[in-house]
């Protein structure tokens, strides 16, 4: 979050944002809650983050829906969340995180460095034909591609933007 130019929203899954420290920033950011168990909320969640965008709000979006250990491995991406971006067509920045798991899954406070690779913008006149699956698998692909060159060892600066 900090490395954007202008404050964001987060789409936060309920459970992470109930816990004590998430709690405290969901409220200094306004973030939007969403329980990921519960079909009506969901909706809710994502008609209120469409019309902040649509008001010019910048939104970070977790597609996988929450956080586990998964060493950085990424997981099955929701493909509801990609609806605001089709509905106001706005570019979407994928965004790989490597090694964030570290410091979303442990009980220290030793210092964890995490990754942060802001990745081309994918413009609506990519995706706009395409299907909410479709779009996640297309944003999935770009933030493996990177993955894989971090892993290599090929790319290792944080904060690295592209495009």
């Amino acid at each position: 979050m900090l490395a954007q130019e202008k404050p964001c929203g987060v789409l936060w899954g309920k459970k992470q944002a109930e816990r004590l420290m998430s709690r405290q920033v969901c409220g200094l950011i306004d973030a939007v809650v969403i329980d990921l168990d519960n079909n009506r909320d969901k909706v809710r969640a994502i008609m209120d983050v469409t019309r902040q965008v649509k008001l010019g709000r910048n939104f970070l979006i977790f597609p996988e829906g929450g956080y586990t250990d998964n060493k950085n491995e990424l997981q099955e991406f929701q493909a509801g969340c990609f609806s605001c971006s089709l509905q106001t067509k706005t570019p979407i920045v994928p965004i790989a995180l490597f090694d964030s798991y570290k410091s979303m899954n442990s009980n220290t406070f030793e210092r964890v460095d995490t990754q942060v690779h802001f990745l081309k913008p994918i413009l609506y006149s990519e995706y706009g034909e395409l299907k909410k699956k479709e779009v996640a698998e297309l944003v999935k692909s770009r933030i493996e591609e990177r993955m894989a060159q971090i892993k290599a060892g090929k790319i290792n600066e944080s904060y690295e933007l592209i495009g």
